[in-house]
């Protein structure tokens, strides 16, 4: 009969794991004869204990030590010791006998060699030197303190073991016949010894199992006795993200204390900090090289406070000192846990209340900083004085890639309250922020001097019983390496563990004159490979190790080597102890901890990028058997739950996969990691910009990689269809509304990417799913859910510009909403309405109908308001900013702007996604049309620098910062070649997306190009991409929403070049848009079939004619009665109705007053039309007979006309109208003359004689010379005329007076100009 126990109320005690990321479950047994145990529990019942923690984020490590007398034991005698420790590290203790009592012996020198190395740590060794290893394992896994570590216990039936060795004995087989055989009475002895030393325990047991019958048997009995243990464990770590305080400070404390052992040569660094801090309540900030001390400094500041400033609150947290530490957020909660601990509240998570905008993920953090602010402000009110420690800024890891430096990092202090902060010299970011601008004072911890590397050499190894000769010492003192901590650090290391006492010296040469940490790394990896690298399967375990590490992405798991490498736990647990000060251990992701011994690592093993690679392929053969082995896995899709895909393993590969098969080049295997819907919803849940970078690299365009990812799907919906009729599970939700959030998920990236297209096709299916489950699913979930998606897919499409299939779905939607609003309220259908309202907005402000747009946005803004959905209200009002901007409002739409940006800033605490680049870039437009060209340009470039850093540099939004910068350098700087680069930098971006002439940032950008080109004369390269732009323009019915300048000046250049059908198609398209039918454009198709063969010109209906302009929309309109009445009415001889333009022209510019008459009088003088000119000029002074400027152009008619006895008629009056015009007074002398009046002559041209211009007034004296000459030379009855003197007189005279002539034309000229 087989006798057994077990307790049923041992589940119900609470566990928890000792590390929150791993459960250890440590197998215990002699080595020989319990195989088969072993094999069984492996191969059948580990993998459930790994599933059942997979699932729940937690690593599976089974600790099986299979002691056996290695060389490495003999020579390292750390067997006992290294168990010993692994037993320390499990959360569950297991253990198995046969017959064999395994290992022991008071005279066995080796293993008491063993007892003695350990006897330091474990003292219980010291009184049970006649133990067996195994038992030594049962008493402290158990035995010394039963019931702490639980335990289950199992001893096989005797019966089974003579079986089989009588078996063995007859095959002769001497090997098994050992294996299942006493080693002596003795040692049965004490077997039985220590079978009722287990009885008088086996209450505090799992379960006891005294006589299991075979393998088989006990090996299901183990599970079943520590299966619900697990559960319990695993249960209570289910769901936390954060230590609690007291697990966090545990782990500081324990680093602190390892720091503090050993601290010399400090002091000065101390007394500095403590005045800049207690004195100065500054904030500091110490630097240093990598290793040079900053952590031990800061651990013995913090121990020194303590003893000495007991009233003194100290905050520490040591970044990288142990699990979960690492992480902004992590770091954040710890500060706010001891400030509420502090300021006596209950430590816990914040609870930011999220709102049916799921805008939890993106306030979490941000509330949690607040609450930190919060806490310092009511610690400093009640007079508390702290100082908060983080040390090891350097190895925060980025939360995300959006992420700003150092985001999380307490601004601002209150009186109080100090900051202490540490970071490598080299880690210039920080010390910029930090030191420049935010007034850290700085501490920088120099090298060690000789006399403080002497102290620390002496006592160091004095702890470790070891002690060098003055000559040693000071040849390493001597060195100039070991003035690093660091470096001095690791020689001591490795001088104390070094057994060669004689080849010592030459040792510590090896290491002292090292060039570096680096270099002295390499002699540490060459002194791990003598000591861990056997001769059998593990002859290259340390390269094997920290090759992997090396190349890996984040870092990799003890279970991720263990299984790479089939390491079994006698030899990784060694190697691991013996490494553990060199690595972090991050969230079970064990990472090096010093950079130079990625470096070292780098340079003895991955030498060449052939080596790199045939390790990172290593890698990529594991990540890919692990993802093939969870494809097999039905359970691996967590039906209950739908794809969330929480497994451990499956994020394991999600999160180094896809980068190594980037790395090395492999397209195909990184097309189909990323084409795995799981891996691919693991990815876009933990940063979406992330995956579009990976998506980028396989070169796909958004159709392929659509159709790889919808494939993908399909598939994923058989199997999990068939997954639910293996499990008896065909009732439960249907398979495709399960896998929703992987179609989500895609939606999401295709989205952020600008990939509208893919996008839409992946809407439509989500909408064809939902359609297709009616009666399958709850009508109110799915109606719900379909209309939400019919929702995002308009928007879809209103982003591709198919606007004729997004405005009905949208108003659908609407309708819907508005419909069960009224018979009941419900939030739900209420946010909806509301991202509808804004939707559809979105739609009108694109097709510019700002007068629909605008009352939407404000609607969707008073819906959204009583859910608290603050980012959605943003992006309302980030619309209404454009509409304004728009309409010539930059003021106001700046206002909205900074309102939204405000809001985001609190949304994104701490990250600039790429929604913030477009509000940068609505401000810089705000700022150049308020003409403030330089605040433009800086925001145009924080606007490229954030769209870049979030979503790269072949992203569309990229293109729309150049479209802008393009847009600056036209204007105001008409700098049209730089515009011309920036535009085209922007077009090759769009093209590499493949965006689609349709879509508004495409055809304007290739718009604005021929703008550029046209204002540097290009006009034949513009030629071509104007005619593809307009042509989709005139297609899609969008002619009115192009550059209608840039059309004109083509219609322009096309007509000079004799393309008068296509130029008057161009005309026409705008003539019969009332928002393009401007009068240039009436102008333009004028002057096309004006410049037309009189057989090919056109008879235009009346509505497309300039006259039909003029008479019918715009009677008056200058521009168009200057060009008919030069073009028409002139060339034909109609003054009557070129005096009605005039007329008109005068009427509907009454405040221009005579100006009507004087340009229609310019049009006849261009057209050299004299009659006209006069009946133009007498019509204006009719009306306006005051009007000099009239009178004057009269006065010039006729005297060109050599009507000079009409010119005389106005000169007096002319002449005193214009006293001080030079060029007047010239002509009027010679008007004077011709009428025979000289002395009103010889009046004007003396005054123009004293007049300023140097050249008219000797015209004039010398004018004057000649008159008196010929006066006084002849007695002729009429006065001189400037014809009828001698050739050369009659020359000068004429010559000057035409010149006076033309100079007074100029003036009038001017005059009509301004």
């Amino acid at each position: 009969m087989m006798e057994s126990k077990q307790r049923s109320s041992i589940g119900q005690i609470k566990r928890k794991l000792k590390d929150p990321k791993t459960l250890r479950v440590f197998f215990s047994s002699p080595f020989g004869g319990m195989e088969e145990e072993r094999e069984e529990l492996t191969r059948k019942y580990f993998p459930q204990f790994q599933h059942a923690c997979n699932i729940r984020g937690i690593q599976f490590v089974p600790v099986d030590m299979r002691w056996g007398i290695t060389s490495e034991a003999a020579d390292n005698a750390q067997v006992v010791n290294i168990c010993l420790r692994e037993i320390d590290r499990s959360d569950i203790f297991i253990g198995f006998f046969g017959q064999r009592y395994g290992w022991h012996g008071e005279t066995d020198e080796l293993l008491q060699q063993n007892i003695d190395n350990a006897v330091g740590r474990y003292a219980f060794l010291d009184k049970a030197r006649g133990k067996s290893v195994t038992e030594f394992e049962f008493m402290h896994g158990h035995l010394n303190n039963p019931g702490q570590l639980p335990a289950a216990i199992c001893f096989r039936d005797k019966a089974y073991d003579d079986s089989v060795r009588d078996e063995a004995i007859a095959k002769g087989d001497k090997k098994t016949v050992f294996k299942y055989s006493s080693e002596s009475e003795h040692a049965s002895q004490l077997m039985d010894e220590l079978i009722q030393r287990v009885k008088t325990t086996e209450d505090e047991c799992l379960a006891v199992q005294y006589n299991y019958k075979n393998p088989h048997e006990g090996a299901k009995f183990m599970f079943e006795s520590v299966w619900q243990c697990c559960l319990d464990f695993l249960a209570d770590s289910s769901g936390k993200n954060l230590s609690p305080l007291l697990q966090s400070l545990l782990c500081h404390d324990a680093y602190i204390s390892s720091l503090t052992t050993l601290y010399i040569g400090g002091q000065d660094y101390l007394s500095q900090l403590k005045s800049k801090v207690l004195k100065d309540q500054a904030n500091v900030l110490i630097t240093g090289r990598s290793g040079n001390g900053k952590s031990a400094l800061l651990a013995n500041f913090i121990t020194s406070l303590k003893s000495e400033q007991r009233e003194l609150c100290i905050i520490y947290h040591f970044i990288g000192s142990a699990e979960g530490t690492t992480d902004p957020q992590s770091i954040i909660q710890h500060i706010l846990d001891e400030l509420r601990d502090i300021c006596g509240q209950k430590s816990s998570e914040v609870d930011s209340g999220q709102s049916m905008s799921e805008e939890k993920g993106e306030n979490e953090f941000h509330d949690i900083y607040v609450a930190v602010e919060s806490a310092m402000g009511m610690a400093s009110k009640n007079g508390k004085r702290i100082v908060i420690i983080i040390d090891g800024l350097d190895k925060v890891t980025a939360s995300t890639k959006t992420a700003k430096h150092l985001y999380w990092l307490p601004k601002d202090l209150p009186t109080g309250i100090s900051l202490v902060v540490s970071t490598c010299t080299s880690d210039s970011q920080s010390l910029d922020l930090l030191i420049k601008d935010s007034g850290y004072q700085n501490i920088e911890i120099h090298d060690l001097p000789e006399e403080t590397q002497r102290d620390i050499c002496q006592e160091s190894l004095m702890i470790n019983g070891k002690e060098l000769s003055p000559e040693q010492l000071q040849r390493i003192v001597e060195a100039e390496q070991t003035s690093s901590p660091l470096f001095l650090k690791i020689v001591l290391s490795e001088i104390s563990i070094y057994g060669y006492f004689r080849l010592l010296d030459k040792k510590i040469d090896s290491l002292i004159y090292c060039k570096g940490v680096e270099d002295l790394l390499s002699k540490v990896l060459q002194r791990l490979e003598d000591d861990y690298n056997s001769t059998g399967e593990y002859c290259h375990l340390v390269q094997q190790v920290l090759s992997a590490l090396a190349v890996s992405h984040q870092g990799l798991t003890e279970t991720d080597i263990i299984t790479m490498f089939k390491i079994q736990s006698n030899a990784w647990s060694p190697f691991y102890f013996a490494m553990e000060n060199f690595l972090i251990n991050d969230s079970g992701l064990l990472r090096f901890a010093f950079p130079e011994l990625k470096k070292a690592v780098e340079a003895a093993y991955l030498d060449s990028e052939e080596k790199r690679t045939a390790v990172k392929h290593q890698l990529i053969k594991y990540f890919e058997n692990v993802l093939k082995e969870l494809a097999l896995d039905s359970l691996l899709w967590e039906l209950d739950k739908g794809a969330d895909f929480s497994n451990l393993a499956l994020r394991r590969v999600a999160n180094e996969l896809p980068w190594l098969q980037k790395s090395v080049g492999d397209t195909a295997g990184l097309i189909h990691t990323l084409s795995d819907i799981r891996v691919f919803h693991v990815l876009e849940q933990k940063s979406e910009y992330e995956l579009i970078d990976l998506w980028a690299a396989t070169g796909l365009d958004q159709n392929e990689i659509c159709h790889k990812l919808l494939s993908s799907f399909d598939l994923a919906i058989c199997d999990v269809y068939n997954a639910q009729h293996r499990s008896n599970l065909s009732g439960e939700d249907p398979p495709g509304y399960l896998l929703l959030p992987v179609l989500k998920s895609m939606t999401n990236m295709f989205s952020t990417a600008c990939q509208h297209h893919a996008a839409i096709r992946v809407f439509e299916r989500i909408v064809q799913v939902l359609e297709s489950m009616e009666g399958r699913l709850r009508e109110d979930v799915r109606k719900s859910l379909l209309r939400d998606n019919k929702y995002y897919l308009a928007c879809a499409y209103v982003e591709y510009t198919e606007f004729n299939k997004a405005r009905p779905l949208h108003e659908s939607v609407m309708v819907d909403c508005r419909g069960l609003l009224a018979e009941m309220y419900d939030p739900r259908i209420k946010q909806t309405l509301a991202f509808t309202c804004n939707g559809l907005g979105v739609l009108y402000l694109k097709q510019k109908k700002y007068e629909e747009a605008e009352p939407l946005f404000f609607e969707s803004i008073e819906h959204h308001k009583p859910l608290g959905n603050n980012r959605a209200i943003c992006e309302a009002k980030v619309n209404i900013g454009v509409i304004k901007m728009d309409t010539g409002h930059p003021e106001e739409a700046l206002e909205f702007f900074n309102d939204a940006m405000r809001t985001f800033e609190e949304i994104f605490f701490g990250h600039l996604p790429i929604l913030v680049g477009n509000v940068l870039t609505n401000i810089a437009l705000c700022h150049r049309r308020m003409g403030e060209v330089e605040k433009a340009e800086a925001m145009y470039l924080r606007s490229l620098e954030v769209k870049a850093h979030a979503v790269g540099w072949n992203h569309e939004s990229i293109a729309v910062c150049y479209l802008n910068l393009g847009a600056l350098e036209f204007y105001p700087r008409k700098n049209y070649a730089k515009a011309e680069e920036l535009n085209r930098k922007a077009l090759e971006i769009l093209e590499f997306n493949k965006v689609k002439l349709e879509q508004t940032e495409m055809w304007q950008s290739q718009e604005n190009l021929v703008l550029y080109l046209i204002c540097q004369e290009k006009y034949e390269e513009a030629l071509p991409i104007f005619r593809r732009v307009f042509s989709m323009l005139q297609r899609e019915n969008r002619v009115d929403q192009g550059a209608a300048s840039v059309h004109r000046e083509m219609i322009r250049y096309l007509i000079s070049k004799g393309h008068f059908e296509e130029a008057a198609n161009i005309a026409l398209c705008h003539l019969a848009l009332p928002k393009t039918a401007q009068k240039s454009v009436y102008i333009l198709l004028d002057a096309c079939d004006q410049r037309r063969l009189p057989k090919e010109k056109p008879e235009r209906p009346r509505e497309y004619t300039v006259q039909y302009a003029l008479e019918e929309i715009w009677p008056g309109d200058n521009e168009l009665s200057a060009y008919v009445a030069q073009n028409h009415v002139l060339p034909s001889g109609d003054t009557d109705l070129l005096l009605k333009i005039v007329k008109t022209m005068d009427e509907h510019n009454p405040d221009f007053l005579w100006t009507a008459y004087d340009a229609g009088a310019i049009w006849c003088i261009n057209a050299e039309n004299q009659q006209a000119t006069e009946l133009v000029l007498k019509a204006g002074l009719d009306k306006y007979p005051d009007s000099q400027e009239l009178k004057t152009k009269l006065f010039d008619t006729y005297r060109l006309a050599h009507k000079f006895d009409k010119a005389y008629e106005l000169l007096r009056e002319v002449v005193e109208a214009n006293s001080d015009n030079q060029s007047i007074m010239l002509v009027g002398g010679h008007v004077a003359m011709k009428n025979e009046d000289v002395e009103l002559c010889k009046e004007l041209w003396k005054k123009a004689a004293e007049m300023e211009d140097e050249s008219m007034a000797k015209q004039a004296k010398d004018m004057l010379k000649a008159l008196e000459d010929i006066i006084a030379g002849l007695d002729e009855e009429h006065g001189p005329e400037p014809e009828s003197h001698t050739e050369n007189g009659q020359q000068s005279v004429k010559d000057e007076s035409l010149e006076a002539e033309k100079t007074n034309n100029d003036v009038i000229d001017e005059k009509q100009e301004d």
